[in-house]
């Protein structure tokens, strides 16, 4: 048996960890590391959203709108590649855990708990099949896709634990009514484990052309917004820090960049930060 690469993996093993760590010296650095190490990478970020919404989704009674949001997911690492992909979870096994026989001694390998093993598996399967031009095994990625939307169409106990999203024949008279009534609700049921900020960056990065666009100049536009609220009250110090940012948000683009990963990470963090200041 050996160590993975599968994200899915490196989470439970940090929750591992971090467990063992409280019972035997009451801290949590791992946690607080791999928190530091998202931050900072947003390849990683995006894999921990994506597996986020596919391991928390509440199920969905229809196998077509299941899916819908597993391509919706897909879309938010399909333009990065798969050795991108790798490379920034090798790095952030050995940050957390070591080399390979350091992981060993820590109380076993980087690994998926029992529970999440086959669906880690699967999403990183998929994942691969999404972003690796040289990917070539359809029968392991049919097996994939077919345990990922078995896990989204689950029975589950509670009836109201399944996913609105349900209605598709709105009376023609409402149609434009009900598509943004909809979707506003659809998205809030869908994604209410996310946290605010992973919110605001997974509706950009899966938005469409202009939509894209537009939130991501909303995103710009009520960042330099707060720096002009709270440069009013700051000290000397703050203001050049603040007048940092808002020379940073007021630089020209060209298109490329405005829609990057990247740019988008960048804007909904200062963000974040402005509104924390």
């Amino acid at each position: 048996m050996k160590t993975t690469l599968n994200y899915g993996a490196i989470k439970d093993s940090v929750t591992k960890k971090t467990a063992m760590e409280v019972l035997r010296e009451n801290t949590n650095n791992t946690l607080f590391e791999f928190q530091n190490v998202l931050n900072e990478d947003n390849v990683l970020k995006m894999q921990h959203i994506l597996y986020k919404n596919i391991q928390s989704s509440k199920s969905f009674k229809k196998e077509r709108l299941a899916e819908r949001f597993l391509k919706q997911n897909l879309k938010l690492i399909s333009n990065t590649k798969w050795n991108t992909i790798m490379e920034s979870n090798k790095v952030a096994r050995v940050k957390l855990f070591g080399s390979i026989n350091e992981a060993k001694s820590e109380g076993g390998y980087v690994m998926s708990s029992p529970e999440n093993k086959v669906l880690f598996e699967s999403i990183h399967v998929l994942i691969e099949s999404e972003t690796n031009i040289l990917f070539s095994d359809f029968e392991k990625e049919a097996d994939a896709y077919e345990y990922v939307v078995g896990h989204l169409t689950r029975e589950l106990n509670e009836e109201k634990t399944n996913s609105l999203e349900e209605s598709d024949s709105p009376k023609l008279n409402k149609f434009w009514g009900f598509l943004t009534k909809n979707a506003i609700s659809n998205f809030e049921s869908r994604y209410s484990h996310l946290n605010e900020d992973e919110k605001k960056v997974f509706k950009i990065l899966v938005a469409e052309g202009d939509i894209k666009i537009s939130y991501i100049k909303e995103t710009k536009e009520k960042a330099l917004g707060l720096i002009d609220e709270k440069m009013k009250d700051s000290s000397r110090e703050d203001k050049v820090k603040l007048e940092t940012f808002k020379n940073k948000l007021n630089k020209k683009v060209d298109l490329n960049v405005l829609v990057s990963d990247d740019y988008i990470f960048e804007c909904t963090q200062l963000l974040t930060v402005l509104n924390n200041i």
